[in-house]
């Protein structure tokens, strides 16, 4: 700013105010609270602590002067510089001739809020924002002021009547314009509805009360406003019909039963009508708040009561008609009723409660600018960048600008903390003294020590709060030239949601696509992703398997995902149950090296978790009835072929050691070192397994060790003892009490083909058994002997069993046992057909692993009339039926169901689980089940009470003894080290093909806890 003279020159008045006007920076703010909290947190009233900012510096006073024609001029440039910011100009108003007469005051401040508030948009055609705003309401709009809601109430009511201030100060006989006598007009400046109030001979303590209680019932019954009645419609009148409804049925139900409920009726019926009424009263109150807009009135200095000043003769200190409001507009109220009912006529000088009322409103204007301009970080308060202007013109004419301006500086003063309001003072060439603000005179310097010390100490806390009172803005000889500045763009709430959706959608999109590259990037380089994979806890990336322990959320293979679903909806089941229970984990092969020319190798594997499910929902629905623990399965995949075995066991060895409730594990159902491997490391971890479909009679042996494992049960025949009881069949015909459709013939020569992949342990076996045992009976071979044995032909894929085939078909046997696996049968079946001399008929015999290809192929077997396959599974469907008269057990029915919930029955074979390894599976999962249940009640003594859950059920688990499962009676003979194979486990011999079924031939064993065959060949 230019100094005093001639220096105010056009080219830096506007930049110069602009520099004072413009808010601060956000960084600038925080910069200088840490320098204001370093140096004095004190000097920050709490009432204060956010205007303009906390750290913004104060704004000054800028006066200047300038020939009485050129003012109006300088007002309209600076009003054109401001633009949409917010100004206020006072020039010359001959209507503001009486500066201490409140009204006077009160049309000053409303001209000024109402400038403040005014929408002032950019000129037409200034910028591309101003024909957007013509081409919609809901676009950016130019920034709106507060609505001074402090001031407002003061200014009057919204009927258009004005407050008469001097009620306050001076009582009246008749009213203004005439009316009654002898009555009393008190004004209400916080009163919306009604600013001047008739309360009639008023007497004493009694007649405040009464006037106090007819202010709040005027405010409650009369502030009802259209928010509220949209309120009311959307809201309460549901919510009331509902709580109404309630309380008479409530109500109804309370008292219907009580003797003599015919006297209780309008009592009940009045005390729900109080209730009702308190309820919509309250709820009107809460929303409505009418209150809320006079809160800031209980914190202001003014019109306080001072027992020193106002209290009469006769009125004690603590007489309740004084202090009862002791705040703002009632203790003025209070002061005049008191000295009315002792007698006294009020006081009708007024002159301290006017300057008071004067103040009040004055400092409701400051507090509407500050509560207006507070700066938030989070919120740009309306597109406001600048603080608003007022700019003030000093002449003879205008001495109420004076005393406005003199007012505010005092008020300021007395707050000792700046408010966002920079005030330009316009003073007229000759103006008289009277009309331009004096400035503070300084201490006199014949005054004592002490009061020029107390005089430099205020004169120091204004200026370090206030700045310098005066700036010397210099004499302006031009107008200068105003530039319309760009308009300010407000976005509206339509605006914002639009561009907020825009935003939205665009970052959505750009996630999807973002997404759709990672899965597609991370599918590509490793097999656990799919959707959740490698985000799933306990899964992990071995190899390039996909590998680990879940509850059935995560999938390894599509072929599996419709029964995994199943397992971990059973398992939430169980987990929000709140009841107890316990964990078994399921080991098996859930994954193959090709998703998708591999998935029939996963008919066994889906067989077994079918049977599991069916197991899990029977038992669970049992168990949660009688206190015993529920079952939640983990599936665990050891990779395909179960290749990955003792890494997968470490890790369920490790969950079982964190997880107490990790009792047991059920599967292994290939015979394959990497099998052992696993059951070695859970057998060093101390975890019992039952095994479903490995038959190998070492699988359990323990490397280094020599001995077989004491916590492994298998539940199927040992692979000598299906390979023997084969061989019989085989050499001496079924026998003809056993089977009436299909009996095996006797065989007299045989060859055996072995499938010796790396880590396979179960052909060669079964094969040398079946050629020993074979030729042990009188049976010759068909092939010369080799390393494996008489008998016996290895092979270890396709092309080698292809070979192998053809040498056995030079001098075709009368039967073939095949010792393979259950994917390679299809390729030996096809080539057998049209080798050589075999193309004449020959029967073959296969293992239980067969069964899958048995149930997806069974038509076609039964096509090949000359070649009858035969093979031993470990359970079929109908096994029940055999010799025993009995029906099929209900497990087939619920298995069925389950395949027509998960869709496998219709009519696509291939895609169908096994139903033997189901069988298995379930079977292992009951006697599991059993030993949970018998361990529960071990421990707990048997009783009827809370069960505690196990800790281990090895001991039971060795112990079962005669149950009657699907695949046969089971009974294990107590711990030992003979691999707890069941010596007496029922063997069959079933035929597959004729009329599209299967139909057993022959059976040896237990078949239940009362039919054993054991003569003939079963010996």
């Amino acid at each position: 700013m230019s100094g005093a003279g001639d220096q105010g020159r056009a080219g830096e008045w506007f930049p110069a105010l602009d520099r004072m006007r413009t808010r601060a920076r956000l960084a600038t703010l925080r910069r200088r609270r840490g320098v204001l909290r370093a140096i004095d947190a004190r000097r920050r009233p709490d009432s204060r602590d956010d205007v303009l900012g906390a750290g913004a510096l104060p704004l000054p006073r800028v006066r200047c002067t300038a020939p009485a024609a050129q003012v109006s001029g300088h007002i309209a440039a600076l009003r054109t510089h401001c633009g949409d910011q917010p100004f206020a100009g006072l020039d010359a108003d001959p209507r503001a001739a009486h500066p201490e007469d409140p009204r006077s005051l009160y049309a000053l401040l409303r001209g000024v809020a109402e400038q403040f508030a005014a929408v002032r948009p950019a000129p037409p055609g200034a910028t591309p924002l101003t024909r957007l705003r013509r081409l919609t309401t809901r676009g950016p709009r130019p920034p709106v002021f507060s609505r001074f809601d402090s001031l407002r109430p003061l200014l009057g009511s919204g009927g258009g009547r004005t407050v008469d201030w001097d009620a306050l100060a001076e009582e009246r006989t008749e009213p203004p314009g005439g009316g009654a006598p002898a009555q009393t007009y008190r004004a209400l400046p916080f009163s919306l509805e009604r600013s001047l109030r008739v309360v009639s001979e008023l007497d004493g303590a009694t007649g405040v009360r009464r006037s106090m209680l007819e202010f709040y019932r005027t405010r409650i019954f009369a502030l009802v406003r259209a928010p509220f009645a949209e309120f009311d419609a959307r809201l309460l009148t549901p919510l009331s019909t509902g709580v109404n409804a309630a309380a008479v049925l409530f109500l109804g139900a309370g008292v219907s039963n009580v003797p003599g409920v015919g006297l209780l009726e309008p009592v009940a019926s009045a005390v729900l009508l109080i209730l009702l009424l308190l309820y919509h009263l309250l709820a009107y109150l809460a929303w409505t708040r009418p209150w809320s807009r006079f809160r800031w009135l209980a914190a202001q200095p003014y019109l306080a009561d001072d027992p020193r000043t106002s209290r009469p003769s006769g009125v004690t200190k603590d007489d309740p008609a004084l202090h009862r409001h002791h705040r703002v507009v009632f203790g003025v109220i209070n002061s005049t009723l008191a000295l009315r009912a002792c007698g006294r006529p009020p006081d009708r000088g007024g002159t301290g409660r006017r300057e008071e009322l004067l103040d009040l409103i004055v400092n409701a204007f400051l507090h509407d600018l500050y509560a207006a301009d507070r700066r938030r970080a989070w919120f740009r308060r309306y597109g406001r960048t600048h603080y608003p202007v007022l700019a003030v013109r000093y002449s003879g004419a205008a001495r109420a600008h004076r005393l406005l301006v003199e007012r505010i500086e005092r008020i300021r003063g007395e707050q000792l903390w700046p408010d966002p309001l920079l005030i330009v003072e316009f003073a007229e060439d000759g103006a008289p003294a009277e009309a331009v603000p004096a400035d503070p005179a300084p201490a006199p310097a014949d005054g004592s020590l002490t009061q020029r010390f107390e005089e430099w100490r205020a004169d120091r806390r204004d200026h370090g709060h206030l700045g310098a009172r005066v700036l010397d803005g210099g004499r302006l000889t031009t107008v200068p030239r105003a530039e319309p500045p760009q308009p300010t763009a407000v976005p509206t709430v339509h605006y914002q949601a639009a561009r907020l959706l825009a935003w939205t959608a665009a970052a959505t999109a750009a996630v999807l696509a973002m997404g759709s590259v990672v899965v597609a990037a991370g599918q590509g380089s490793s097999p656990c992703w799919a959707g959740q994979r490698m985000l799933h806890q306990g899964v992990a990336l071995i190899g390039t398997d996909c590998v680990g322990l879940t509850d059935g959320s995560f999938t390894f293979h599509p072929r599996l995902a419709s029964v995994q679903d199943r397992i971990a909806e059973q398992n939430a089941d169980v987990l929000g149950s709140d009841g107890p229970y316990v964990d078994i984990a399921y080991v098996g092969a859930l994954s193959v090296t090709d998703d998708d020319q591999q998935s029939d190798l996963l008919a066994g594997v889906h067989g077994e978790l079918a049977g599991l499910a069916v197991k899990q929902a029977d038992y669970n629905s049992a168990a949660g009835r009688h206190g015993y623990a529920r079952i939640r399965l983990v599936l665990v995949n050891a990779g395909p072929a179960l290749r990955h075995g003792a890494e997968v066991a470490g890790m369920v060895a490790e969950e079982a050691a964190r997880n107490p409730r990790l009792l047991a594990a059920v599967g292994f159902g290939q015979s394959r070192k990497e099998t052992g491997d696993a059951i070695a490391v859970l057998t060093e971890a101390g975890l019992p397994m039952v095994g479903t479909t490995p038959t190998f009679d070492d699988i359990g042996r323990i490397p280094g060790d020599g001995k077989r494992s004491a916590y492994f049960f298998p539940i199927a025949p040992a692979n000598s003892r299906i390979a023997t009881q084969a061989a019989r069949w085989a050499r001496s015909g079924s026998p003809a009490s056993d089977g009436v459709d299909h009996p095996l013939p006797a065989r007299a020569t045989a060859a055996a083909l072995a499938s010796d992949a790396p880590g396979e342990l179960y052909g060669v076996d079964l094969a040398r058994t079946f050629m020993a045992e074979f030729t042990a009976n009188g049976g010759r071979t068909a092939v010369p002997a080799g390393e494996n044995g008489p008998g016996v032909l290895r092979y270890t894929d396709a092309e080698s069993l292809k070979d192998r085939i053809d040498t056995i078909c030079r001098d075709a046997p009368d039967v073939i046992y095949y010792g393979g696996r259950s994917d390679e049968f299809g390729i030996f079946f096809e080539r057998l057909q049209d080798r050589d001399t075999c193309a004449e008929g020959v029967t073959v015999i296969g293992s239980d692993d067969i069964a899958k290809y048995v149930t997806d192929h069974v038509a076609e077997l039964g096509d090949a009339a000359d070649f009858p396959v035969y093979y031993t599974p470990l359970a079929a469907s109908d096994t029940w039926g055999l010799g025993s008269g009995k029906r099929e057990k209900g497990f087939y029915r619920k298995f069925k169901r389950l395949g027509g919930s998960l869709g496998w029955t219709g009519g696509r074979p291939r895609e169908e689980p096994s139903v033997a390894h189901a069988v298995m599976a379930y079977d292992a999962l009951s006697i599991t089940a059993n030993a949970v249940g018998d361990a529960q009640d071990m421990q707990s003594g048997g009783g009827a009470g809370p069960k505690t859950l196990p800790t281990s059920i090895l001991t039971p688990l060795s112990q079962v003894s005669k149950v009657a499962g699907v695949s046969g009676a089971i009974e294990f003979g107590g711990i030992g080290t003979d691999g707890n194979w069941i010596s007496d486990r029922m063997v069959q011999l079933v035929r597959a093909g004729p009329g599209g079924t299967q139909h057993p031939v022959a059976v040896c064993g237990r078949v239940s806890n009362k039919d054993v065959r054991d003569t003939g060949v079963c010996r």
